[in-house]
C-alpha cells in the first residue's frame, strides 16, 4: 500500500548523466513499469532485463522527437499551473521505494495541493496529434502503470497527467493510488528482479525482437530433436502461417512458442521431413 514516508533519495541536480543512468540500473524505474508488468507495445521485460545488467548503461540515442519533447515540458508544466492555480516543482531527485530498494522513480513535477490531498504527482508529456484518439478511455495501460509506480514509490495518494498533444491541444488527466493494480503487479515485479536481474536469468522472450537477442545464431547450421509435446505446435504453427492476415497474432504465438523451444537451433529433426527450417 502506498504510504507517504521519508524515502531515501540521490540528488541528481548535479550528477552527471553516466552516474545517472548507473543508478538506474539499480533498480525498476517508472519509464520501465510498463514493460516489466506486460503492459507495453514498445518494449518488453527482455529489453529492460537487458538495460539493468548491461556492463556499461545502455543509452537510447535521443532523436528529434524526444529533443522537442523535453524542450517542450517546462511550457506544458506552465499552462497545467495557470490552468489548476496550483504549483509545482522540479523534484531533482531519484527516489527509493522505503521498504523494496529495487524500486525507484524520477518524477517530472511535484505538485503542492492548496488542499487536504497531501502533495502529488505531475507527468508532464507531449505526444502526435493523432494519438489522442487512445487516450478516449482515460490514460492508457503503458502510461497508467508509470503513474502508478510514481505513487507506489513515493507515498503519495494522487496525481496529474498533462500532454500536449501537436501544437494546440492540451489535456488533463488526474489519477489516484491504486491498491487493486499492486495486488499482482508487486508479485511480477519481485519475479523479474529477484529472479531474473539479480541472478542474471534472462526473462521468457515475448517476441521475435527477444528471440533474436536471446538466441544469437552462429555460422554452422543447426539442428534440434523435436519433442512430443512440440509436435501439436508445431503443426498448429504451420497451419496457422498460411492464414490470412486476420489471423497473425494467433500464428505469431504459436510460432514464438515453436521458436523458443529452438533456442539456437535452426532445424527441427523427428517430424515429417527428415529436417524443417521454421525461421
Amino acid at each position: 500500500m502506498a504510504t507517504e514516508t521519508k524515502s531515501k533519495y540521490l540528488l541528481t541536480h548535479d550528477m552527471s548523466h553516466q552516474d545517472w543512468l548507473r543508478a538506474r540500473q539499480q533498480g525498476i524505474g517508472g519509464s520501465d513499469a510498463g514493460a516489466v508488468l506486460g503492459l507495453s507495445d514498445f518494449r518488453t521485460q527482455y529489453d529492460v532485463w537487458e538495460e539493468k545488467i548491461a556492463p556499461i548503461p545502455i543509452e537510447v540515442e535521443e532523436n528529434e522527437r524526444m529533443e522537442w519533447g523535453k524542450r517542450h515540458e517546462e511550457a506544458v508544466a506552465q499552462a497545467w499551473q495557470e490552468k489548476t492555480g496550483m504549483n509545482v516543482h522540479r523534484d531533482n531527485k531519484m527516489r527509493f521505494h522505503p521498504t523494496i530498494p529495487y524500486l525507484l522513480v524520477n518524477l517530472d513535477r511535484v505538485i503542492i495541493a492548496p488542499d487536504d490531498r497531501g502533495t502529488g504527482v505531475l507527468e508532464v508529456k507531449t505526444a502526435d496529434e493523432w494519438t489522442i484518439k487512445n487516450w478516449d478511455g482515460g490514460i492508457p495501460l503503458y502510461y497508467y502503470a508509470q503513474c502508478q509506480h510514481e505513487l507506489l514509490v513515493t507515498g503519495y495518494k494522487w496525481g496529474e497527467m498533462a500532454i500536449l498533444f501537436g501544437k494546440h491541444t492540451f489535456r488533463r488527466y488526474a489519477f489516484e493510488y491504486d491498491t487493486q493494480f499492486w495486488d499482482t503487479g508487486l508479485a511480477i515485479y519481485d519475479d523479474f528482479w529477484n529472479n531474473h536481474v539479480i541472478p542474471r536469468i534472462p526473462p521468457a522472450p515475448k517476441t521475435d525482437s527477444d528471440l533474436k537477442k536471446a538466441y544469437p545464431w552462429g555460422e554452422e547450421s543447426t539442428e534440434k530433436m523435436v519433442t512430443a509435446d512440440l509436435t501439436e505446435t508445431l503443426a498448429q504453427a504451420v497451419y496457422l502461417k498460411g492464414l490470412a492476415t486476420s489471423f497473425a497474432k494467433d500464428r505469431d504465438i504459436k510460432y514464438l512458442e515453436l521458436k523458443t523451444f529452438m533456442g539456437n537451433a535452426e532445424y527441427l529433426v523427428g517430424v515429417n521431413k527428415d529436417t524443417l527450417n521454421v525461421r
